[in-house]
């Protein structure tokens, strides 16, 4: 039977891999339960009977209760302590063999002790019967001693079975999935239509139920490679398309360049022809679907850029085809993908809702989180139209949980902002609050672990040498710019904006007061910065304040050295360094030390050892920073 495309879920339950691996698992029990048994010998002897008994009564009497009690507590086997009911377990009595020869054996596990238990049961059968024989000649000997040999226990036949066992679960699970499968895309594909839904909006939807899509993703860096890795995993056949050359060359060769996503994920996509990286464009003329994850930073006046968009929007046009859906997940303003995507969509010609199908869904990516990937974190989606909802929510539903339908691509966009808003505006009111407590002489840390534990109302927030990443620092930016043509201004995201982005420079300044306190100049000092990362964990530069905080101090006349080992050299805009090699040394040269990011790799109370002064703007030293007169904190 041919094997249909698997339907979601049915792959992971009932596939060929799964069915397989049972198979396998219950091969493997079989062969060790039949490993497991004890070989079995066998110990034989013959005995001679000669007068008033005959063979059948010699047989009989060898069988009687007296007998195997008495052969019990013999010598030979009272070692081993067994009770007579026990005795003769797994014993016999051959008919005569010629005149009255008897045969008496025994099966056991332990050969030493079925040799004794033979021996034994002859001499007490023997004893036996000379006692109660009636002729005077009566006699009883051993005809050539006691034999034993390993029996056979068709072990060969054992594992074949064992074998064949596995492999008719395994044949029965991979025809199971072929059944069913089978029978769900032909009840799909009789489906009546969604009523007022277009007929290629209902035929691409089928096609993402089915496994057999052909989708692609535009721009693979923190956002974009963990959405091929889920989508490959999902069962769809993954294009993935990056200007980078380096990149697309890593991800043909199996090889990962991003901490989330390991290279056995990509190595298996690849194997498994679920994965094929390319700089090529005109690849996105062979999908059904395409997610596009571009940057879109700022300008160096604030103001959004949107060239990655409008270029990839330029360059995809020229081979879209009807019978495709398009999702824009780089961060924006609400109504970029309907004023941006959809015009110079229909200016080729195709009618947005009707033969190409656009929306916008932010991508919620957070770094080295384990908690909350790709794959759990519910996705909000919005489309241009109702239909266009539809197609992105069966093209998504096939790789996401949980998905979050909301009424245009607008509100999508909108709520993503609001997202990364609360962030900045809330870390810029405790950077202030860590401003504020600086200049009424209290510890800022005790008083958010205070506020901490109120169990409601209550968020906590930490403050730091400034906003990092790609989202926080700039996504409330663009909301404020958008709103400047509707004449209004954002005041709170302007003055969170403010605080936070003054923050290296307020780290900078208590370096220089630190040094001062200690007769140094800031001016050919040595400084080292720990950590440039813009978060724990990760090796994103985006936007990370370390940078201001390095650019400044040597603006002061700083000597700067950084370790991070996750960042083995920077190159940002003019500056150029690489990571110090001995943490250690560089340590105990310093003047002053910057925490700037708090790795977990860092063993905090041996930095705090060997420095000689250190300012903390992480509080990763904690109360033995608190009390060391050397640290200086945020």
């Amino acid at each position: 039977m041919k094997n249909a495309a698997p339907i979601p879920g049915w792959d992971i339950r009932n596939g060929i891999v799964p069915a397989l691996a049972v198979g396998a698992v219950s091969a493997v029990l079989a062969l060790a339960a039949v490993l497991s048994q004890p070989t079995v010998y066998e110990a034989g002897m013959r005995i001679l009977q000669t007068g008033g008994y005959s063979a059948d009564e010699a047989q009989a009497l060898a069988g009687a209760p007296e007998v195997s009690a008495a052969a019990a507590s013999l010598p030979a086997v009272s070692g081993y302590n067994l009770a007579p009911e026990d005795f003769l377990r797994g014993s016999a009595v051959e008919q005569p063999l010629e005149g009255s020869i008897l045969r008496l054996t025994v099966r056991d596990a332990d050969r030493g002790l079925a040799e004794a238990r033979v021996l034994a049961w002859a001499q007490a059968v023997c004893g036996a019967l000379v006692e109660k024989a009636s002729a005077p000649e009566t006699g009883c000997r051993d005809s050539g001693g006691v034999t034993s040999e390993q029996t056979e226990n068709f072990l060969i036949w054992k594992i074949l079975a064992a074998a064949m066992l596995g492999t008719a679960i395994a044949c029965g699970g991979w025809f199971l999935q072929a059944r069913w499968n089978a029978k769900e895309n032909a009840v799909m594909a009789k489906k009546e239509m969604v009523k007022g839904m277009d007929a290629a909006a209902q035929t691409l939807i089928r096609k993402f139920k089915s496994g057999k899509a052909r989708v692609g993703v535009i721009g693979l860096g923190y956002v974009g490679l963990p959405l091929v890795d889920v989508f490959g995993h999902a069962g769809y056949t993954v294009v993935g398309i990056d200007v980078d050359p380096r990149k697309v060359d890593a991800l043909q060769k199996g090889k990962s360049y991003i901490e989330d996503i390991p290279s056995s994920h990509v190595a298996s996509l690849v194997r498994k022809k679920a994965l094929k990286a390319t700089t090529d464009f005109s690849q996105v003329g062979t999908l059904d679907a395409l997610s596009i994850c571009v940057p879109t930073p700022l300008r160096k006046t604030g103001d959004p850029d949107l060239s990655f968009i409008v270029n990839v929007t330029e360059e995809i046009v020229k081979y879209l085809h009807p019978g495709m859906v398009i999702v824009l997940e780089s961060t924006t303003y609400p109504g970029t993908t309907r004023e941006i995507l959809q015009p110079k969509i229909e200016a080729r010609g195709l009618k947005v809702g009707k033969d190409i199908f656009l929306a916008f869904s932010p991508e919620r990516v957070d770094p080295s989180r384990k908690d909350w990937t790709t794959i759990n974190t519910p996705k909000v989606i919005g489309g241009i139209t109702p239909e266009c909802l539809e197609v992105a929510l069966a093209y998504y539903g096939r790789a996401i949980r949980t998905l979050v339908p909301v009424s245009s691509a607008d509100a999508a966009e909108m709520s993503k902002l609001l997202e990364n808003t609360f962030r900045a505006v809330n870390i810029g009111l405790v950077n202030e609050v860590a401003i504020m407590c600086d200049r009424l002489g209290l510890d800022v840390w005790e008083v958010i672990g205070a506020a901490g534990t109120k169990p409601f109302g209550y968020m906590k927030f930490t403050p730091g040498p400034g906003l990092g990443g790609h989202c926080i620092p700039i996504d409330p930016l663009y909301l404020s710019w958008k709103l400047k043509a509707f004449n209004y201004n954002a005041r709170f995201i302007e003055l969170a904006s403010e605080i936070n982005t003054g923050m290296p420079r307020y780290v900078v300044e208590k370096v220089q007061d630190t040094l001062n306190k200690n007769r140094k100049a800031i001016n050919g000092s040595r400084i080292l910065v720990l950590g440039v990362a813009y978060k724990p964990n990760v090796s994103d530069l985006r936007e990370s304040p370390a940078l201001d905080v390095i650019g400044l101090l040597r603006k002061k006349g700083a000597v700067v050295d950084y370790h991070d080992p996750f960042v083995p050299e920077i190159r940002h805009e003019s500056l150029r360094l690489k990571c110090v090699p001995d943490l250690e040394g560089a340590v105990q040269q310093a003047d002053c030390v910057v925490i700037t990011t708090n790795h977990d790799v860092y063993q905090w109370p041996k930095i705090l050892e060997k420095a000689r002064l250190i300012v903390d703007t992480r509080n990763a030293l904690g109360s033995e920073g608190k009390r060391s007169p050397k640290v200086v904190r945020l």
